[in-house]
């Protein structure tokens, strides 16, 4: 009598580990497929440019532009090379800075969901260093 109990008990058991084993698949799925903007911005606190190259301005263009950005709080707008130009990329020490330079940028830039900002024709990054 004892052994024909045990078997609904081990398959039970066997169901729920399995159960377990298909969540935790499920889970690592979903947090390696999640969006890397996503990644950015809740974890590291940085907004980058999706500007593909075919957007980005002229190294020249964007030397010229990088000089006329304001100074806010302790924000350092630095030139990257990217593809065959540049953009902003605009290092910031906390998160009240970043708040900072993005008021800035919505009263005097502009927001696209599928680039990120940009301020006078140039792609901006923002990046928590």
């Amino acid at each position: 009598m004892k052994r024909s109990r045990r078997r609904p008990i081990i398959r039970i058991v066997l169901a729920a580990g399995a159960a377990c084993a298909a969540l935790a698949a499920i889970a690592v799925a979903v947090v390696v497929s999640l969006p890397s903007f996503f990644v950015q911005d809740a974890v590291y606190d940085n907004v980058p440019s999706k500007a593909s190259c075919s957007e980005v301005p002229t190294t020249g263009a964007v030397e010229q532009v990088i000089r006329e950005f304001p100074e806010i709080g302790d924000a350092d707008p630095i030139l990257v090379d990217r593809c065959d130009g540049a953009i902003i990329e605009i290092q910031v020490a906390d998160h009240s800075t970043r708040e900072d330079v993005e008021d800035y940028l919505k009263t005097n830039g502009k927001y696209e969901k599928s680039t990120g900002w940009w301020w006078r024709s140039v792609p901006i990054a923002i990046r928590n260093v």
